[in-house]
């Protein structure tokens, strides 16, 4: 019998309201990228990831600029942060851990933060940074 995406829609709302859990996973999609096309290959990227684990995607953004620069100088991540801050997202999913810290303190950071809050980090292309990687972004 095939279903309609209103009657999956439908029939998923009313397992979850009878089995008494929360709601579906709300995440952000994010990167940092050096261009808007760039921006947008990850995005459809990631919204497919997220999709497929059946995450509800609260809002998708991109920095677009370097990796190396600090994560509160971007633009779009500040969004992200005070999103995690009020707990109306559960998790984010960045391409690789690059995106968001490119040294060992700076994970740390990081993972410390995201754990401080109950929140969760997905990187479906790695989770530790290539240095290197960091590093020629910054010398462009």
């Amino acid at each position: 019998m095939t279903r309609s995406h209103a009657e999956r829609d439908r029939r998923r709302t009313i397992a979850e309201a009878a089995s008494g859990f929360p709601t579906r996973v709300r995440v952000a999609l994010y990167g940092c990228v050096e261009d808007e096309a760039e921006g947008t290959e990850i995005l459809v990227g990631l919204r497919r990831y997220a999709t497929a684990r059946d995450w509800d995607v609260a809002v998708d953004v991109v920095d677009i600029g370097p990796k190396s620069l600090q994560r509160d100088h971007r633009t779009q991540w500040p969004r992200v942060r005070e999103l995690i801050e009020q707990h109306l997202l559960d998790g984010i999913v960045v391409p690789s851990e690059s995106h968001l810290a490119c040294d060992a303190v700076e994970r740390s950071g990081l993972r410390t933060w995201i754990q401080h809050k109950g929140a969760f980090a997905e990187f479906p292309l790695g989770s530790t940074p290539d240095r290197a990687e960091c590093e020629q972004e910054a010398t462009r």
